[in-house]
């Protein structure tokens, strides 16, 4: 734009110089005309800009790998005609960390609404941000430019797809006939363990009131018991890209986020309760969520695929030890980018598995400190994984 405003420049030295020398009517009226027109067209646009609103149109569900077709609806509430004007629609994808931009260039006339249509094709699963910026109206001459301050975004989930696999839990850990460890999210009816103490309901059983809370507090008050935890397999996602990894491409992230999801449904199929985990990459903290039945996991989908896979010092199997003294489970299942020096610290004489997202399968096999590793290809993971003894 800097180039059309000495463009500009030169022309009104060009004028003025006409002027100087031949000093008559014809040259001054074309002065006053390159000087005084552009400034008028400069002018009418700073005022129409205020009167631009645009809105963003997305459908509602949008799936994986389709193109969707969207729309801007452009209203113009002045009386001016705006012949150019330029916005651009940018795609985040929070999870792989892409950013697409697709720039727009529309004219709308006073008092009028146009509908603008875009495509968009959504290539990778995560959590979508699509948003309206850089939105700009422009003089005829495209000498000056005024921001149109609308802050219009759209955030929708574009879930994994999910391949089908078997699994085979190894002898000793698919079946746990007494356990000791209980949910610390879910109540039970396990009498042995208190898992929380609440107001009464209408509808609890009168044999679970707690008479001595209830006389303390003057109201009555209700034990819940404790749900103990039988399958004790732990699935875990890598989120974080050490500083010695190389960076994980985009497609390579939507396998390990498939394969995952996929590992947790076959789980699920099979009848084995399991907890998932994962890092928040915002605070560094360790989340999980106990799998029970296929819906639990899609709850926690938005959270996991809002967590970008990122470079960062702390692994997953370092987080999860930092909140826990040691693992307990009797197996461990970990979905990642690299073999980390610090996995072998989930081994408890129970298995652990790393699922590696990696085009070379050289790695695969049972290590010397406990780790069993299986890798898989961004191209053929849905075939690598369909059969699984772990």
């Amino acid at each position: 734009m800097w180039k059309r405003k000495i463009a500009w420049l030169i022309v009104i030295v060009c004028a003025c110089i006409m002027y100087l020398f031949e000093n008559n009517a014809g040259t001054l009226i074309v002065l006053i005309s390159v000087t005084v027109i552009p400034g008028l067209m400069i002018i009418l646009s700073k005022l129409v800009v205020g009167c631009i609103k645009i809105k963003l149109v997305l459908p509602d569900n949008i799936q994986k790998n389709q193109v969707v077709y969207g729309k801007l609806l452009v209203e113009n509430r002045s009386l001016v005609f705006v012949l150019n004007a330029k916005c651009k629609i940018a795609y985040h994808n929070e999870l792989t960390g892409e950013i697409i931009e697709h720039l727009i260039h529309f004219g709308i006339g006073g008092k009028k609404e146009e509908s603008i249509p875009f495509e968009l094709t959504v290539d990778h699963c995560g959590s979508i941000t699509v948003k309206i910026r850089d939105c700009y109206v422009q003089d005829v001459f495209g000498i000056q430019s005024f921001e149109i301050h609308e802050h219009v975004k759209k955030n929708f989930v574009i879930l994994p797809n999910t391949f089908n696999s078997e699994i085979q839990l190894s002898q000793g850990t698919a079946i746990v006939t007494d356990s000791d460890k209980y949910s610390m999210t879910k109540h039970g009816s396990d009498p042995s363990e208190i898992f929380n103490i609440r107001e009464y309901i209408p509808g609890d059983l009168v044999k679970r009131i707690h008479w001595k809370l209830s006389q303390k507090n003057d109201k009555l008050m209700v034990r819940e018991l404790s749900l103990p935890i039988i399958n004790q397999v732990l699935l875990l996602i890598e989120t974080s890209i050490l500083p010695e990894c190389e960076k994980v491409p985009a497609d390579v992230i939507d396998a390990m986020i498939e394969s995952f999801a996929s590992i947790s449904k076959a789980l699920t199929n099979e009848g084995i309760e399991h907890t998932v985990g994962w890092k928040n990459m915002k605070n560094g903290n360790y989340e999980f969520e106990e799998i029970n039945q296929a819906n639990d996991l899609a709850q926690e989908l938005g959270n996991i695929l809002s967590n970008p896979v990122q470079n960062d010092i702390t692994t997953i199997s370092e987080c999860f030890l930092n909140s826990h003294t040691r693992c307990n489970y009797a197996h461990v299942i970990i979905v990642s980018p690299y073999i980390g020096s610090d996995i072998a610290g989930l081994y408890n004489n129970n298995k652990v598995t790393v699922l590696l997202a990696s085009e070379n399968n050289e790695s695969n096999g049972m290590h010397s400190d406990g780790v069993y590793v299986i890798s898989f290809n961004k191209k053929s993971y849905g075939r690598d994984l369909c059969k699984l003894e772990i």
